[in-house]
């Protein structure tokens, strides 16, 4: 299953891999969990051989080869990050609107996909840069049923629950990338600094929250 989720969604499926790899860790005991994790990223990487090195040739080798100063590295790798204020949108559909095909982009106002440029202007230094403010209204949703039953699993049964609310929480940060000082650890990891699009870990965070809700119900 994790070899087919690296073949289908590559840097996606790499980025699920790495719960699936925290979650054995986590829930098996004694010895199993050094057998358990090791065993399943040798068997997916053999079945996701092809995928990988696809994914390999693109987005690690394509960007070690790009003669880029650490600076531009990261505003390239980090200009998709979800912005913290925008994570209302997750309870509240359309709370920012949605996608940008009016004039102007008028039917979104938030800040997805804004060069980094535009961080110093809206901390009032200097004045509004030329680079692109904002890309696509695409974003979360889980809905105030599904949070709401997530938050009632954290409380009712904070044990059972303990992997998947933290690794949720831990998701989110990740997701608002350049915006927090968590994705700076998580990019200086080998090989992370090859992922663009933080927002990408809204993706585990919303499976998580699928389970949260669940033990909810």
């Amino acid at each position: 299953c994790v070899a087919q989720s690296i073949m289908e969604g590559y840097d996606n499926g790499a980025i699920m891999s790495l719960y699936v790899a925290a979650f054995a860790f986590v829930h098996e005991n004694g010895r199993r969990r050094w057998i358990s994790v090791p065993w399943i990223a040798v068997t997916s990487a053999v079945v996701g051989a092809l995928a990988l090195q696809s994914l390999v040739a693109a987005n690690i080798s394509a960007v070690s080869q790009v003669k880029q100063d650490p600076k531009q590295q990261w505003e390239w790798v980090t200009q998709w990050s979800f912005p913290p204020d925008e994570a209302s949108r997750i309870v509240i559909p359309g709370l920012y609107g949605y996608r940008m095909d009016s004039p102007d982009g008028a039917q979104y106002v938030g800040r997805v996909g804004s060069h980094p440029s535009w961080d110093a202007y809206f901390d009032g230094k200097g004045d509004a840069p030329q680079q692109m403010l904002r890309f696509s209204g695409a974003g979360p949703y889980a809905g105030i049923g599904v949070v709401l039953l997530a938050l009632l699993a954290v409380g009712l049964t904070p044990r059972k629950t303990a992997f998947w609310s933290v690794a949720a929480v831990a998701s989110l940060f990740l997701a608002f990338g350049r915006f927090t000082w968590c994705y700076e650890l998580f990019y200086n990891l080998p090989y992370a600094s090859a992922i663009r699009i933080p927002a990408k870990f809204l993706h585990p965070m919303s499976l998580c929250l699928c389970v949260l809700a669940a033990f909810g119900v």
